[in-house]
């Protein structure tokens, strides 16, 4: 039986602060780097797609030979069918597919999965059910960053800060003009959050401050969390109509099910007001990104700021690019340093223990 671990939550964060600093390490530059455990003979090997942080590293290196891929690409799937082989554990990443193929590469020593990402989205979890795979994840570690970072996302988009600060280096900045650049004010207005997750959450109590008149919350039937809401002013709604309808502000924060797959459509981007602004740090399935694209050609709404996209990375020469009231940001909605840290810590620890009971 698959046990599915939802990492984060108050302990692990816990456990994760009070770490200490361990001994860094030194490594090679790019490809695939190895180091051998101090424990002679000590057989269990992990694979770590990406690199993470050091002091994570260290934690793995102390117990197992651990073979890194140290590069800021993916790794090339035949590489990985090779560089899995006998591993005990991989630690992967949102840009990793782990399928039927790469469990079978593995074989029958592969006991644990650990993902650097909110969600098991990029794992074949049913495969990993039928062989007894242990699979794990961060969330709530993720989601203080992520929160901020959404806030950031939807002040620079309804500010037009990334419009005004190219209109500078382009030589479009004449005359003070009053009417030139205007966004929109976030006091007395109403925020809509699709979705009622711990990103969610943790932005609605970070906005109180903005004297916001209403935030309003949706959730899907599939949200698996809920978390406890009475500590902040939040309206539930039973349906979505009511967030699109009613929202200067729409922020996602939806899994990715069967249910939420293109949630944001051309229908219900048509009940918006014609200059709210949506954010999305969540997936980019929910959106269908050819029916955002033709409402803000449209002016249907007011403008869009997206940290995740279909694909990603988002050639340069997208149509979405050319939208002005666009802002799009290369999937970085958890990028701190501290957080980084703290993820791969957790991780780490994880590993340890799975392989070690």
């Amino acid at each position: 039986m698959i046990c599915q671990c939802l990492g984060g939550g108050k302990q692990a964060a816990e456990a994760v602060k009070a770490q200490p600093e361990v001994k860094k390490s030194t490594h090679v530059a790019e490809g695939v780097h190895s180091k051998l455990s101090k424990s002679a003979g000590f057989r269990k090997s992990v694979y770590v797609t990406r690199t993470i942080h050091e002091d994570a590293l260290a934690i793995l290196e102390e117990k197992f030979n651990v073979h890194v891929w140290r590069s800021d690409h993916t790794v090339p799937r035949e590489k990985m069918l090779q560089e899995v082989e006998n591993v005990s554990a991989i630690v992967c990443t949102a840009a990793d597919e782990i399928d039927d193929e790469i469990l079978s590469a593995a074989g029958s020593s592969l006991k644990v999965i650990c993902s650097m990402t909110s969600s098991l989205h990029h794992i074949d979890q049913e495969a990993c059910r039928k062989r007894g795979i242990i699979l794990h994840h961060v969330a709530d570690l993720c989601a203080d960053a992520k929160a901020e970072y959404t806030i950031a996302l939807l002040l620079v988009t309804c500010k037009r800060l990334i419009e005004g600060s190219d209109a500078v280096r382009k030589g479009e900045w004449h005359d003070w003009s009053p009417m030139w650049l205007c966004g929109a004010d976030l006091k007395n207005k109403t925020l809509g959050f699709l979705g009622s997750g711990q990103v969610a959450y943790r932005m609605a109590k970070r906005l109180e401050g903005f004297e916001i008149a209403r935030m309003l919350c949706y959730s899907s039937d599939s949200q698996d969390e809920q978390p406890e809401w009475k500590d902040v002013n939040v309206e539930k709604v039973e349906g979505a109509d009511q967030i699109f309808a009613e929202s200067d502000f729409i922020v996602c924060d939806l899994p990715v099910t069967e249910e939420t797959k293109n949630f944001v459509n051309k229908t219900n981007l048509s009940l918006c007001k014609p200059d709210c602004v949506l954010v999305n740090t969540s997936r980019p399935e929910v959106i269908n990104q050819e029916d955002l694209l033709a409402c803000l050609e449209e002016g249907t709404i007011g403008g869009a700021g997206l940290d995740v996209t279909t694909p990603e990375p988002l050639p340069p020469t997208h149509p979405l690019l050319e939208q002005p009231r666009c802002v799009i940001t290369p999937h970085i909605g958890t990028a701190t340093s501290a957080t980084r840290r703290r993820k791969g810590i957790h991780l780490a620890n994880t590993v340890v223990d799975m392989l070690l009971m």
